[in-house]
């Protein structure tokens, strides 16, 4: 960067390479990470990581952040029963599940979710179509979740548009860790402004929900989670809920890593409480 070039001063521009979690995961020893193919697009640089010491999965980075896992599935869900112990996997232990609207589906870890929870109806929306891509080319190695299954549907495009176009209604609407890359990669995660946690995208959400229908968002801990009640609750004042009654509408629960922040478009009974408490333990 030159900001005189007719005395020709030069200075550096920094740039925090060093700290995204891409570089951060290529440094760490317990994975011997590799970078095995790089793709480029109009919405970012794409990788696909090589974990050498953990056969299970690989990742995909966008722009050196935000990874999404690919694990290795071979059809057989036994092969990735880990997953049932995922915040974002809570929700399929009980209630409506049978149609499951999946936004920013990455690289698969919801698919596998809703598949191996029982929902018969997916549609998987993401708007990176060479994340895409590499699942499909991988296919192999992931068990062809793309692709292969005649229940699941994907589609390339941006979330929140896709769900204000949709004439359908979903018995779980499921995003996952969507985060926006910059913020999100300078851990500032409760503050990050994301277009898809504001009130007026719930109030798309709580529009495409059956009547028992749920809004599932995994967070990364307790500042975005709270946040979340906050916008849901609005959502629901707004939709003419009061706030004593608009409280048993929403719930969270921790897996120890992640928290799934769920809000049910009518109440939660006292018995769906009961049951949630117990499986939460």
């Amino acid at each position: 960067f030159s900001s005189n070039l007719s005395s020709g001063y030069i200075t550096d521009v920094p740039i925090r390479k060093e700290d995204k979690e891409l570089y951060v995961a290529l440094r760490n020893p317990d994975l011997d990470a590799e970078i095995i193919e790089t793709r480029w697009s109009p919405y970012g640089r794409t990788d696909l990581i090589n974990l050498n010491k953990d056969a299970s999965q690989k990742m995909i980075y966008v722009d050196g952040d935000s990874p999404t896992p690919m694990y290795k599935f071979n059809g057989d869900f036994s092969s990735v029963s880990q997953l049932k112990s995922f915040a974002g996997y809570f929700p399929f232990y009980f209630g409506d599940k049978e149609k499951l609207l999946i936004i920013g589906a990455g690289a698969g870890r919801d698919v596998l979710v809703g598949l191996m929870g029982g929902s018969k109806e997916i549609t998987a929306v993401e708007i990176n179509q060479d994340i895409v891509d590499i699942v499909n080319d991988y296919s192999a190695y992931n068990g062809a979740i793309y692709s292969s299954y005649e229940n699941v549907r994907i589609v390339v495009d941006e979330g929140r548009s896709f769900v204000r176009r949709s004439k359908e209604k979903y018995d779980i609407i499921l995003i996952s860790l969507a985060i926006t890359e910059t913020s999100g990669s300078a851990g500032a995660y409760a503050l990050v402004e994301n277009y898809l946690y504001t009130v007026e995208a719930f109030h798309d959400y709580l529009e495409h929900l059956t009547e028992n229908g749920r809004l599932v968002i995994v967070t990364h801990g307790d500042a975005e989670t709270l946040k979340l009640f906050g916008i849901g609750i609005k959502a629901l004042q707004d939709a003419g809920t009061n706030v004593a009654e608009a409280k048993n509408h929403v719930a969270a629960v921790s897996d120890g890593m992640y928290h799934a922040f769920i809000l049910k478009r009518k109440v939660f009974t006292e018995a769906e409480s009961g049951i949630m408490h117990k499986k939460a333990h």
